[in-house]
């Protein structure tokens, strides 16, 4: 049998042309592990994003840190002038100063021999006049206790006596020695715890034994002190029956020692 006659319909197909094929999208190709390439994947929008946002950040800072640094420069070069200026400004017047001096020293010169002279001259009269006080006091003193001994005669004065203390049982007390006998209206000599029966002098005799001490304490230790070497003066007075006796010792008070006896005095009447 004839194979065309079997198949009379593949033969009118198979001498025709075939129909005009559609263009059709070609098939997606899978990647295999063979074609896979050996360099990572290629970096993603969003790390591009975040890098470029941490290079500005470097750059700010950056530029924060250049200005601090240009700042405390600048800091530091004027606090570097300021000094200069001051030392500078110091040392200007230190000279200033030192030609001050230099000039006030030229304008006034030592003082010549005249006015050495002058000066002198009155060392010289201010010690004059010193010693001419004294010897007038000196010369007051010798005449008031002169006139005080040329009384004997009429009231019965005894001496003034100017020796040494002796200690006894009530201090200190100066011998009882008179030239001109007992003493009258009293038996022993007045010392320096027996003040009984005394008044005070008048005005005039407390002025003169004041005067006194002080110039005879001043001879020997070099100064108006009270603090004398007048030991005991005895005056006594037969019209009145008034009984002086002054004593002054080492750091005794004449005015003390007055206000004592007539206290003792007052207490006695």
């Amino acid at each position: 049998m004839d194979q065309r006659s079997m198949t009379p319909g593949i033969s009118s197909r198979l001498s025709s042309p075939p129909p005009a094929a559609h263009p059709s999208p070609p098939p997606a190709v899978v990647p295999s592990a063979a074609a896979t390439p050996s360099h990572p994947p290629s970096p993603t929008p969003d790390a591009f994003t975040r890098l470029e946002e941490k290079w500005d950040q470097f750059v700010v800072m950056f530029h924060r840190y250049k200005e601090k640094t240009e700042k405390e420069l600048q800091a530091a070069v004027r606090l570097q002038a300021a000094a200069r200026g001051f030392l500078a400004r110091r040392q200007v017047q230190s000279l200033r100063g030192e030609k001050h001096l230099v000039v006030a020293s030229r304008a006034t010169p030592w003082p010549s021999s005249h006015e050495q002279a002058v000066v002198r001259l009155q060392a010289a009269v201010r010690a004059f006049i010193v010693r001419r006080a004294v010897r007038k006091l000196h010369l007051l003193i010798s005449s008031s206790l002169h006139q005080l001994a040329a009384c004997a005669s009429n009231h019965q004065v005894s001496s003034i006596l100017f020796e040494p203390l002796q200690k006894s049982r009530s201090g200190y007390a100066a011998p009882c020695t008179a030239k001109e006998g007992r003493l009258p209206h009293s038996g022993n000599c007045l010392g320096a715890g027996q003040t009984q029966g005394l008044v005070p002098p008048s005005p005039f005799i407390q002025r003169e034994v004041r005067i006194s001490a002080l110039f005879l304490g001043s001879r020997r230790t070099g100064g108006h002190s009270r603090s004398s070497n007048l030991y005991c003066i005895f005056v006594l007075n037969n019209k009145d029956e008034v009984a002086m006796a002054v004593e002054v010792s080492r750091g005794r008070d004449i005015d003390a020692w007055f206000k004592e006896s007539y206290k003792q005095q007052v207490q006695k009447e």
